[in-house]
């Protein structure tokens, strides 16, 4: 997520980041309810930038009424993802909670004018980008280990938007308080809803004279979820470098076969073509992520920003997060989202700013999968995904004689 998206939503004071250990157990008094903890993404290979839209484990959890069960976000605070832990109502299918009119996807914000190149302005409603009640430490807040929010299965109840950094949280506790748990369980499924139903998980309310999960069973089939997506995700961007150089294109990063691994870096990350051939198209084969191709890389580019925040106002000024509260009041606070291309096509020097705006290969959606830019001047030019700041590129212009890549 971009630098400027780490500044999203802190409520409250920042959580202590947990660190250590894939899904370390937390520490639970004799007296205190069970805690479980369900890992969010996890931590990407050294030297690669990995995303991972799962949970750990996403399925085979069972817990009792009563239990404690917290979503942590795994990865470091270098991390480009940002996610959410939805739970749907008993029985209700990831779709449907993914789709629920709880949580509308970019909705018209009717208050403020198109941007050139829209029909309207688009915002993401903070349904999705806030917890469901207010955070521990205020009235009726809930959501730490110690003040868990209940769920009693009635609605759906989102943790808001987790990541380490600058989100409100890097972890959310429920506790199951449901009225009666039948002699066959109730499936309780989640799904996080900036990334749809590919990242899904489910556990299952249990009878109290049945065996529940432990923390060590969850730990260990984490890891073995995990172990072979690290070979799934090497052998994607394997294949994804043939591909750029069969086609003489750049990929916007790629995915392996079930989507929930995201190889989130430039391919290749330096590219080099000579000056009378110095048109560069990158292509996003992701079925399952957006990106976006913007120089140059850095705040030099904090104009084209496909994800702004202000506060409502007239008119609408840059956000501010006053003692930690985004706009010093939240319900005036508003996450825009401008998809379209924005400043040059043609980058002719290292300050050049332009962006091809979203681009992605999702069906449904209208973003074109591609995208291409000019250089006609000989440099070396810096860009990054201004959705996820560490995945950045070059691209080398050289003279008539030189060799491209």
């Amino acid at each position: 997520m971009s630098g400027r998206a780490r500044t999203l939503v802190t409520w409250s004071a920042l959580p202590t980041l947990v660190m250590g250990l894939l899904l370390g157990t937390l520490p639970v008094a004799a007296d205190e309810s069970r805690s479980l903890v369900i890992g969010v993404d996890n931590n990407s290979p050294s030297g690669e930038n990995f995303g991972f839209l799962d949970y750990y484990p996403r399925a085979g959890v069972k817990v009792h009424n009563g239990d404690v069960v917290g979503f942590r976000f795994t990865p470091p605070p270098t991390s480009d993802e940002i996610h959410t832990a939805t739970l749907g109502t008993p029985g209700e299918s990831a779709v449907g909670i993914f789709t629920s009119p709880k949580y509308p996807q970019p909705i018209v914000d009717g208050d403020d004018p198109a941007p050139a190149g829209l029909p309207a302005q688009f915002q993401f409603p903070n349904s999705i980008l806030f917890p469901s009640s207010p955070p521990a430490g205020a009235p009726g807040g809930c959501g730490t280990q110690a003040q868990p929010c209940s769920y009693d299965g009635s609605t759906e109840i989102n943790t808001g938007i987790l990541c380490h950094g600058a989100c409100a949280n890097s972890e959310y506790f429920f506790k199951i308080d449901v009225a009666s748990v039948p002699s066959g369980g109730l499936t309780v499924n989640y799904v996080c809803l900036i990334h749809g139903p590919t990242m899904q998980g489910s556990l299952q309310i249990v009878p109290a004279e049945r065996e529940a999960s432990t923390q060590n069973r969850l730990n260990a089939a984490a890891r073995a979820q995990y172990e072979p997506q690290i070979d799934r995700g090497f052998d994607a961007k394997a294949a994804a470098l043939k591909r750029a150089r069969k086609t003489g294109t750049v990929l916007a990063g790629t995915e392996d076969s079930t989507g929930n691994v995201q190889v989130l870096e430039m391919l290749p990350r330096s590219f080099k073509v000579k000056k009378d051939t110095s048109s560069v198209r990158w292509v996003s084969p992701s079925i399952n992520e957006i990106h976006t191709v913007t120089f140059p890389q850095g705040s030099g580019s904090n104009g084209v920003d496909p994800f702004p925040f202000v506060c409502e106002g007239s008119p609408d000024t840059p956000a501010t997060f006053p003692g930690g509260v985004p706009c010093g009041n939240p319900n005036i606070f508003e996450f825009h989202f401008d998809p379209q291309p924005q400043g040059a096509t043609t980058i002719s020097t290292t300050s050049t700013v332009g962006s091809s705006g979203v681009i992605g290969s999702i069906p449904g959606t209208p973003f074109p999968p591609s995208y291409s830019f000019n250089f006609p001047n000989p440099g070396t030019f810096t860009y990054q995904c201004r959705i996820h700041d560490h995945m950045t590129g070059t691209i080398t212009v050289g003279r008539e004689d030189d060799e491209g890549e």
